[in-house]
């Protein structure tokens, strides 16, 4: 029979084990895919999330050649390069120096400042995505829009340490629950922001936010994060260190005013061709034109289709009006609207 070696059986035990645990982070990694220049892109790091910028790994963006990416943990500098364009960034500086080869051998260099700087995650750097892929030239779109596991890098945006309370719920759209949108924390007294608390819903819709200190709040989906759709928030919800369940948050698209646009003045002896952005989802728009001066409803229309012409009647020279539309579903059901509270609403003035 022959003995194996104590040492090997260690070295074995280690191997099996170093394995086994990267086996198990992959597992339960989230995948979130992105795309450069048209190439699909797994991130193999889940990406932080800062304000509204993605922070990735940096050697994620080498996986496809479409990049070159290489790291210097010594120095603590990171380099990406695409191309005649070559970047440099470093850890904890918000610096970014962009070198471009030029037709005639020679290199420029410039400094351009970050909207946040890149961080060590785990010896692993991460670079803020968009800043970065501008700089060399490139196209990148994110699916989802962010990522599903969302948190801060600065001290203010960590859970408070002493609070035990969370707030969990779900975001649909259309009674489907849908990924990618970040919600905002607001106080329920004033509906103003507290500072740098967002969290992310997850492929089932679903969101958290932890380490909430006693209060009362509202949960706030706001145009200002979620492009496409309209402003939503719950009720207020008083979190008492335990776990609180807000209401369902039920988004709509934004419909995108397109003629007149906003702000523009219109004839009062003309028809008005009136337009938005359709949704894909809606059998029905509502359309409203109020008078700004008297609050009066001027015109309310059903109609099928994302446009309607309105006779230059309807509107009386020197005064404001605001455009509002809805778009609803077969069964009624709310599917969005034009910019209201918390946007500039769609305002118009004859002439």
């Amino acid at each position: 029979m022959v003995r194996t070696p104590p040492s090997l059986r260690l070295t074995l035990a280690s191997l099996v084990l170093l394995l086994l645990s990267a086996a198990l982070l992959t597992a339960a990694s989230p995948s979130t895919t992105i795309t450069l220049n048209g190439v699909p892109v797994t991130l193999r790091v889940a990406p932080v999330v800062v304000g509204n910028e993605w922070l990735v790994w940096l050697e994620d963006l080498g996986q496809t050649g479409v990049v070159r990416a290489r790291w210097d943990a010594k120095t603590r500098v990171g380099t990406l390069s695409a191309g005649t364009t070559a970047l440099e960034l470093r850890h904890g500086s918000r610096e970014l120096v962009v070198r471009a080869t030029q037709p005639d051998g020679k290199v420029k260099s410039e400094k351009r400042v970050l909207p946040v700087a890149p961080s060590l995650s785990e010896g692993r750097l991460l670079v803020p995505l968009e800043p970065v892929c501008r700089a060399l030239g490139l196209a990148v779109s994110r699916a989802p829009r962010v990522p599903v596991e969302a948190r801060g890098l600065a001290a203010e945006d960590h859970p408070h340490p002493r609070a035990t309370g969370a707030i969990v719920g779900e975001v649909t759209y259309h009674q489907r629950p849908v990924a990618g949108i970040v919600l905002r924390l607001v106080r329920g007294a004033n509906s103003t922001f507290v500072k740098e608390r967002r969290a992310v819903s997850d492929p089932e819709g679903r969101y958290r936010f932890i380490g909430v200190p006693a209060g009362r709040y509202r949960v706030y989906a706001y145009t200002g994060d979620n492009r496409e759709y309209f402003n939503r928030e719950t009720e207020v919800v008083e979190v008492r260190d335990s776990l609180v369940k807000a209401p369902r948050i039920a988004v709509g698209r934004l419909l995108v005013p397109l003629a007149p646009p906003a702000g523009a003045k219109v004839r009062a002896v003309s028809a008005v061709a009136v337009r938005w952005t359709a949704c894909p989802e809606a059998s029905e728009y509502t359309l409203t034109l109020v008078d700004a001066q008297t609050a009066a409803q001027v015109v309310r229309e059903h109609l099928a289709a994302a446009e309607v012409t309105l006779p230059g009647r309807t509107f009386t020279r020197g005064h404001s009006y605001e455009i509002r539309v809805r778009a609803l579903a077969s069964d009624g059901s709310f599917l969005g609207a034009t910019p209201g509270a918390g946007a500039a609403p769609w305002t118009v003035t004859a002439e």
